[in-house]
């Protein structure tokens, strides 16, 4: 065993963070840690990751169940405890991480009499132990190690005397450029956990208020314990206390019901908000700086990149993105921070693909063992899952690992891996009549078997509950070989293995937006439930869709889905109204190829359009009659001109006409009823083509 006083000392000289693991049974590691931690020097708190608060040592320690982790990001430490006998939670693990600082102090209390880890985890832990930073006591050693355990003093962060590096030199300028310079120049800034982001804008904050004749500046938090650590940069760094109470600290969803004025605009950690609040708060503020952690996946960046990207698009502000790539919190190279990214594959790069000479296609199912013992495949199977979801979290990699019923599909283009798919199959056909019946009444869910529940609850029909079906979770396409119909090729594979399974359909579920509608279209899925609720992070409604394979799934979809066209109709004007025009127009015309959607127009009902169109009828009296006429159009053929579109949002979604904009200006009643009537008259025009 390795002197441990001697091994700490070295990588605190380092600045880098020490770790401990004991192993042993529950009660012993238990009993184990108390006795070493009576040697930890007084006034130093720690932060336990666990739920059994009798390991404190003090009234200044903190205790944090997993599953709120959450509240201590951007907080720094000197001890961190991960209680890891009873629960092993990747996300909070690898995020907790973060909060220990450079010559700081790790411990990990393990059970190592427990035989049903999962496979994950049991990686996870065995690439810890092994790893360079971890001295590792157990019941044989233990008298050793505590002999040696002291006299101990964890390091601490000179908190008084900050030095910034000269790309947080070179940040503060850009963050003093937002208020400065133009409006609408966003300021985002993105970086992996102890690079100083938090430190950066509360000096930043601080500066501002010291130099500027600023009023205000607001910072939005929903969890105050996450901002402590710029407050108190922020703090430390102001000239007078007077300017304390200048930066507001407000919760977003206070923030956007009173949409104060403000100078500035901080918002940390960015990408734990939901899409549709950073883009009101886009929207309405002229002057914004936020920061993201990457969380270390490259793709999850890129993915957050792009979204974003999106809102600043649609509301006509040019962003500027900023990268800190040099830790503070820690040294450069730390070996607890490469362990951990090499046991949650945080750092996968996509491999470089040559555009220039493509090879052969092949493709191959891999199984979990492969998985397991291929470090180089999972990392670049796992770098191109990252990037079909902007909010990948190290459990997504758990779930991979150890969900048997979850399959990987890889194209391999010669030796590099351009296309991933990956899918579970729900099969609850062998549950008793009043489970399913549960599950129909909404009394009942089981875990996993997404599309099935919700279809059959949707439907009232017990009949899905007896479908076999492979969902697929995600399916990306490298990003040199996108357009080379890579993605088709997949889910034609897919579609080849489940009739070999003889399964009976498959499904997928995603944010609605035009291109994956098409893209899901063309390989023959069918819609087959659209959310009524936007998801919380990406604020598009879940559309499902389906690809039947069996008579059975066949004769279900085509015997149930006019149902779910008349609840899209009907729910136009009141969940779906945010559905851009043309998207509406794409979703109809592909169930009107199949299904009775809009009703041929009558002789009457022609007659009093051709009498509207030339002016001879109210419009009231003729709104039934052009509803019917934008919706029987719509499913019939793609509509492109304008004037299609801006009925399809009036007649079928309801827009407001004071408010609704045509050309970009607003339009007087006048003016309206003159559009609509020579609309009207276009549409008319299109029934005979």
């Amino acid at each position: 065993m390795h002197q441990i006083q001697e091994h700490i000392h070295q990588l605190q000289q380092q600045h880098f963070r020490a770790c401990i693991a004991i192993k042993g049974t529950a009660d012993w590691v238990k009993e184990s840690y108390q006795v070493l931690a009576k040697k930890l020097p007084d006034g130093q708190s720690a932060i336990l990751l666990g739920h059994d608060a009798s390991l404190l040592r003090s009234e200044h320690d903190r205790c944090i169940a997993p599953k709120h982790y959450r509240e201590i990001l951007g907080q720094q430490s000197q001890i961190l405890i991960w209680d890891l006998r009873k629960e092993i939670h990747p996300d909070a693990i690898a995020a907790s991480s973060g909060v220990l600082e450079g010559g700081g102090l790790l411990f990990l209390l393990i059970d190592d009499t427990d035989n049903q880890l999962q496979a994950s985890h049991s990686r996870f832990l065995n690439t810890l132990i092994e790893s360079e930073a971890m001295l590792v006591i157990d019941s044989d050693n233990f008298d050793e190690a505590l002999a040696q355990f002291y006299p101990f003093q964890v390091q601490s962060s000179n908190k008084q005397g900050i030095t910034l590096n000269e790309e947080q030199q070179a940040c503060l300028a850009k963050i003093e450029r937002v208020v400065k310079g133009h409006r609408n120049r966003p300021l985002i800034l993105r970086a992996d956990r102890g690079r100083g982001k938090s430190t950066t804008l509360g000096i930043a904050a601080a500066q501002l208020l010291n130099n500027a004749k600023l009023e205000n500046i607001i910072l939005v938090a929903d969890h105050p314990n996450s901002v402590a650590t710029l407050i108190q940069h922020f703090e430390q760094n102001i000239d007078h206390a007077s300017l304390r109470d200048k930066l507001r600290v407000i919760p977003s969803d206070v923030l956007l019901e009173t949409l104060p004025e403000t100078h500035l605009l901080i918002i940390d950690e960015a990408a734990s908000f939901p899409l549709p609040t950073l883009h009101s708060l886009i929207e309405h503020y002229a002057r914004i700086v936020m920061a993201s952690t990457l969380h270390g996946y490259e793709g999850s960046g890129r993915g957050f990149d792009l979204k974003l990207n999106t809102i600043f698009k649609a509301e006509h502000k040019q962003a500027s993105f900023y990268s800190l790539d040099q830790p503070i919190r820690w040294a450069s190279g730390d070996p607890l921070e490469r362990v951990i990214n090499e046991s949650f594959v945080l750092q996968a790069h996509l491999t470089e693909v040559d555009t220039t000479k493509p090879q052969a296609r092949h493709f191959e199912w891999i199984n979990k063992k492969e998985l397991l013992e291929d470090q180089s495949l999972l990392e670049q199977v796992f770098a191109l899952l990252v990037l079909a979801h902007y909010q990948s979290r190290p459990s997504d990699l758990s779930q991979l690992i150890d969900n048997e019923d979850i399959r990987i599909g890889v194209m391999f283009e010669g030796e590099h891996i351009v296309g991933v798919l990956a899918s579970v199959e729900e099969d609850l056909s062998a549950q008793d009549a009043q489970l399913k019946q549960d599950i129909i009444n909404g009394k009942r869910r089981l875990k996993g078997h997404l599309s099935l529940q919700a279809f059959a609850s949707f439907y009232s029909q017990a009949e899905w509950l007896d479908l076999k079906c492979q969902r697929i979770l995600r399916i990306v396409v490298h990003p040199a070989r996108q357009s080379s119909q890579i993605g088709s090729e997949l889910i034609q594979e897919l579609l080849a293995s489940a009739k070999v399974q003889n399964l009976d359909a498959c499904s997928v579920s995603y944010g609605l937006e035009a291109k994956l509608f098409n893209f899901w279209a063309r390989a023959d899925f069918e819609s087959t439930r659209l959310s009524y609720q936007a998801d919380a992070s990406s604020g598009l409604p879940s559309m499902m869709m389906l690809n039947p394979i069996s008579s059975k799934a066949k004769t279900l979809l085509s015997s149930s889905k006019q149902r779910f066209i008349d609840h899209f109709v009907i729910g136009l004007p009141i969940y779906f109204q945010k559905l851009s025009p043309a998207l509406v127009n794409t979703i109809l015309l592909d169930v009107g190829r199949s299904l009775n959607v809009g009703e041929a127009l009558s002789e009457q009902q022609i007659a009093r359009l051709n009498k509207f169109s030339a002016g001879q009828t109210s419009l009231w009296d003729s709104w039934p009659d052009i509803r019917a006429l934008t919706l029987y159009c719509a499913t019939k053929r793609v509509i492109n001109t304008e004037q299609a579109n801006v009925l399809i949002a009036v007649m079928l979604q309801n827009y407001a006409m004071e408010i609704f904009k045509v050309d970009g200006k607003k339009l007087s009643k006048k003016e309206w009823l003159a559009y609509l009537r020579e609309a009207s008259k276009t549409l008319l025009a299109e029934l005979t083509i």
